[in-house]
């Protein structure tokens, strides 16, 4: 049997030095998992922040000096999408199409577009002390969003009468009669039925009792006909509508909230709810409201104008699928003003390169133009600024990502003719708003999508 060889007893100070060299190792060991752990909780959070940043909060565009957050545009990329797909009724997993992922492309520059023009024109209007009322854009949201049911009876004029003024007469008696019927029996889809049967010249809805369906400012309807169905009541009928297609009797037969439409359903699948929709509807009742200001400007006649001839020549938007147009169109460029500085006369090159198609043929001759014919503040101070003779500065056209060069044929001071009024109307708001862009400095920066 072995011997059992008794251990030495430790004293009491020996036990004390041990146990506190143990509590010391136990300390660097527990510091030492801390350290480790709190390394990698904040290296995990590190990586979730920076996920969150690039997907929520990066900016998307600057306008002046606000950054729009990435999640912003993917929100307006989200609202247009759906709208797309419920317009052509289109189903999840459509996006396999080459068609429609194309047209998706698109959705995301139409999408930051809609995005700049609401924070400019809303910086604009808190300068101008001019931001709707929430009652103005719930007014704005509803006309925008809600949906009727509607129907109608078109009488158009008889082609064949030689007579219009005499065919337009008819037309409108025989809706005026139409009309009164109705007003006296508004709820009878008899009547309403043999009516449009026997009246009706629209030969979609003529066998359907004039019946429209479920429509909204989507449908895409004349001016007149929209603004008089939103004019009514439910169940009220319309005195006769003319437009260019004839004289319309119309219905608004019900009404669906904006909550109730197949449209919000989606967006509320899509993960977007009201206030996404009552900023769009802001954008448009600003934009509505800046229009109006710009087109009712006074015009000043006589005034300074140029004789000016251009050069146009398309960019497209550099993209992996079309660099080598892109190179192709830059190219052209480089051609064109190699010809001009080589003394080739500018209607010539005008004539053999310019894309503009209404000038082309003629050397590019746009005729006389005054400064709010011009496309923004930039090209119009250049162009006056030259003499007659003298060749612009190359300048892009953001809205359409054309560049362009001018040759100054002439100048003067000329009466300013309806013609010219009119196309000066028609262009303000655009050209006001694009000074508003310049002067912002907006500056779009979704990747992909910086150029013009």
């Amino acid at each position: 049997m072995a011997r059992r060889i008794p251990l030495p007893r430790l004293s009491r100070r020996q036990r004390m030095a041990r146990w506190q060299r143990e509590r010391r190792q136990q300390f660097v060991y527990l510091t030492l998992f801390t350290a480790l752990l709190v390394f990698v909780i904040g290296l995990v959070g590190w990586a979730a922040a920076s996920s969150y940043y690039d997907a929520n909060l990066i900016p998307a565009a600057k306008v002046g000096d606000r950054a729009i957050p990435t999640r912003d545009f993917n929100r307006m990329f989200a609202f247009e999408k759906t709208r797309f797909f419920i317009q052509y009724g289109l189903q999840p997993g459509s996006e396999s199409d080459p068609q429609v992922a194309s047209a998706i492309q698109s959705l995301r520059k139409s999408a930051l577009d809609e995005l700049l023009v609401g924070e400019t024109l809303m910086t604009v209007a808190r300068a101008d002390n001019a931001v709707p009322s929430q009652a103005d854009i719930d007014t704005q949201l509803n006309h925008d969003f809600s949906e009727l049911h509607v129907r109608h009876i078109l009488v158009a004029p008889d082609a064949n009468e030689k007579d219009t003024a005499k065919a337009d007469a008819d037309a409108k008696a025989k809706a005026e009669d139409a009309a009164k019927q109705l007003k006296a029996d508004p709820k009878n889809d008899q009547l309403w039925k043999d009516l449009a049967a026997k009246d009706s010249t629209d030969t979609g809805t003529k066998d359907q009792g004039g019946d429209l369906g479920w429509v909204s400012v989507q449908s895409g309807f004349v001016k007149e006909f929209e603004d008089a169905m939103f004019a009514l009541k439910d169940g009220e009928v319309s005195d006769p509508v003319k437009s260019q297609f004839g004289y319309h009797v119309i219905q608004r037969i019900e009404t669906r909230g904006v909550t109730d439409t197949p449209l919000y359903s989606s967006l509320r699948a899509s993960g977007l709810n009201l206030a996404d929709l009552r900023l769009v509807s802001r954008s448009a009742l600003l934009q509505k409201t800046y229009t109006d200001k710009a087109k009712n400007a006074p015009i000043a006649s006589p005034q300074d104008q140029v004789h000016l001839a251009d050069i146009v020549i398309n960019i497209p938007t550099p993209t992996s699928s079309n660099l080598q147009d892109y190179a192709t169109a830059q190219k052209k460029i480089t051609d064109v003003l190699t010809a001009l500085n080589n003394g080739q006369d500018f209607a010539e090159v005008a004539k053999a390169n310019s894309e503009d198609t209404v000038t082309k043929d003629s050397g590019g001759d746009m005729g006389w133009l005054t400064r709010g014919m011009l496309p923004n503040k930039t090209i119009a101070d250049d162009v006056f600024a030259k003499n007659a003779g003298e060749r612009s500065d190359q300048h892009s056209l953001n809205t359409s990502g054309n560049v362009v060069i001018y040759k100054v044929l002439e100048k003067a001071s000329k009466d300013v003719t309806d013609d010219q009024k009119k196309k000066i109307q028609d262009g303000a708001y655009d050209l006001w708003y694009a000074d508003q862009q310049m002067r912002l400095n907006v500056v779009p920066l979704v990747p992909g999508l910086e150029f013009p």
